[in-house]
C-alpha cells in the first residue's frame, strides 16, 4: 500500500483519474465481451482467441472494480476533511451568495433600462394600454447606485470565502491506496 500526504486540491484531481480510469477499463471490458457471430464454424484459433477476450474482460471489470473501490476511499477522505475544516459549509454559503448576487446582478442591468420592463420581470400585471399594449414602469430605476453598492459588497463577499475555500483546499491529507493504482494516479 502506498501512503499520500496530499492537498485536499490534489486529491480531487485524484479522484477524477480514478473516475476517468473506471470509465475508460469498464468500456474496454465491454468492447473485450462483445458478442461474435460467425457465418461458419470458427477454428479452434478463433475460439481460443475468444476465450482470450472473455479473460482479459474478466480482468478488465476486476481493475475497473478495483478503481472504484480506491475513488471510494478518496472521495471519503476529501468528504470527511470537507467537514473537518468546514468546507462543506462554506461551499454551500458561497452557492446562495451566487445566486443572490447572480439575482442582483439581474436587478442592476434592469435598473439601467430606460423606465420600462418587460412584462414578466416587472412582477406585477397592468392594465391593458389604450393602445393595445402593456407597459410595466421599472420599479427599481432610482435605486440603482443602492443596487450596485449590494452587489460590490455581495462580490467581495462571495470572493473572500472562495479564497477561504481555497486556502482550505491546501491542507493536507492522507490516503492509502495500493501501490499500482497510486502509481497510476500520482504524477
Amino acid at each position: 500500500m502506498a501512503t499520500l500526504e496530499i492537498s485536499l486540491s490534489r486529491a480531487h484531481k485524484i479522484a477524477e483519474r480514478l473516475s476517468i480510469l473506471m470509465k475508460d477499463t469498464l468500456e474496454e471490458a465491454k468492447t473485450a465481451s462483445e458478442v461474435v457471430s460467425f457465418s461458419a464454424r470458427p477454428s479452434p484459433s478463433s475460439i481460443s482467441a475468444l476465450a482470450t477476450r472473455g479473460e482479459d474482460a474478466v480482468t478488465l471489470s476486476s481493475l475497473a472494480h478495483s478503481y472504484a473501490l480506491a475513488w471510494v476511499v478518496v472521495r471519503s477522505a476529501i468528504a470527511s476533511e470537507n467537514h473537518k475544516r468546514g468546507i462543506d459549509a462554506m461551499l454551500a454559503k458561497l452557492e446562495v451568495l451566487n445566486k443572490i448576487t447572480a439575482a442582483y446582478k439581474v436587478m442592476v442591468t434592469t435598473s439601467k433600462t430606460d423606465g420600462y420592463l418587460p412584462l414578466e420581470v416587472g412582477g406585477y400585471v397592468p392594465e391593458s394600454g389604450s393602445y393595445g399594449f402593456n407597459l410595466v414602469v421599472n420599479p427599481v430605476k432610482d435605486i440603482t447606485e443602492l443596487l450596485q453598492s449590494k452587489l460590490k459588497v455581495l462580490q467581495r463577499e462571495s470572493i473572500e470565502l472562495s479564497d477561504s475555500i481555497s486556502d482550505a483546499n491546501a491542507h493536507k491529507l492522507t490516503l492509502e491506496l495500493p501501490d499500482d493504482i497510486a502509481e497510476k494516479v500520482i504524477s
